[in-house]
């Protein structure tokens, strides 16, 4: 990153805050947020430059770019296209995120403080891994998956890539998740997810 570089967040929500403050805690300046009205106001309120983009790679000043939008179709997407424009898409991982013995990271990842990462865990591209979620031993993880906080994901568990992993859900050893479904908060998932459904509950059943 040259000298005059600095992070430019990409942002669709409020989390946009908590990617500056991991750029914070790993020493790196941010240079810009851009994006909607709520990222905007979360750049605000940290004191940083902000700027409304509709989603024109040439409008956006140069620097690392670090994608923090929810929707993992969106992420795969835009990253995609800021690679065919020459953009380099960066991973942030908080120090205090812990990550074990043979841990593989894609590019564009963000790793929140307190999350926990153990041993042989492979995360795909654009995967965003919240505030105290846990990736267990032989975990396989997809690109552009969310991750939300406090995830629990047992050993040996696969989820497919743009999946969606809520708040507080627990995902028990083995199981895997299909690609694009949506895990409820606090669900308690016991059976395979097939790809495109949406499963809550205790146990967790389509929806």
């Amino acid at each position: 990153m040259g000298s005059t570089d600095g992070i430019v967040i990409l942002a669709g929500s409020g989390y946009a805050a908590e990617v500056a403050s991991i750029c914070a805690a790993l020493g790196l300046p941010v240079r810009v947020i851009a994006g909607t009205s709520s990222a905007l106001t979360a750049a605000t309120a940290l004191g940083l430059e902000a700027i409304s983009w509709t989603g024109d790679i040439a409008a956006l000043p140069p620097g690392p770019v670090a994608i923090t939008g929810g929707d993992g179709a969106e992420r795969h997407t835009l990253r995609v296209r800021l690679a065919d424009a020459g953009r380099q898409t960066t991973t942030l991982i908080h120090p205090e995120a812990t990550v074990g013995l043979a841990v593989e990271f894609g590019i564009g990842c963000i790793v929140s403080p307190g999350a926990r990462i153990t041993s042989n865990v492979v995360v795909g591209p654009g995967t965003l891994i919240n505030t105290g979620a846990v990736l267990s031993h032989d975990d396989r993880v997809g690109r552009d998956v969310t991750i939300s906080p406090s995830v629990t994901i047992c050993g040996g568990v696969t989820i497919n890539d743009e999946a969606w992993i809520a708040a507080g859900a627990t995902i028990l050893p083995g199981i895997s998740i299909g690609t694009g479904s949506i895990v409820g908060a606090g669900a308690v998932v016991t059976k395979d997810v097939p790809a495109g459904i949406t499963v809550a509950g205790v146990p967790a059943k389509p929806r």
